[in-house]
């Protein structure tokens, strides 16, 4: 396993982001690091106000529901614009899902 992923590595140095804007990250140090691999969900970069005030809205309408056999209307109404939009959807868990190339059944 290379250094990168090493977790005895990450012990001894972890890498430490304190915050981050646009597309950049900061250590607590002040070093700033572009965000090469952003991920979906920060494609166009971090702290966006227009998100920041749509969660700030949503947090204090309804911050949690459980999901078994719950919903909130939002959800319903994303679902319903992602079924009748033209584009192709591809619709994934989180990182959780296993690798499969790292996969313990044979």
């Amino acid at each position: 396993m290379d250094a990168l992923h090493n977790n005895r590595e990450f012990k001894r140095e972890p890498r430490l982001f304190e915050r981050a804007s646009g597309m950049h990250y900061w250590t607590p140090t002040g070093a700033r690091f572009w965000m090469a691999a952003p991920g979906f969900h920060h494609a166009r970069g971090s702290l966006r106000a227009e998100i920041a005030t749509a969660v700030a809205k949503q947090l204090q309408t309804l911050d949690f529901t459980p999901s078994f056999m719950r919903c909130h209307p939002g959800a319903f109404a994303l679902a319903d614009g992602v079924a009748r939009s033209p584009r192709r959807v591809s619709i994934t868990s989180s990182s959780a899902t296993p690798d499969p190339r790292r996969s313990t059944r044979r």
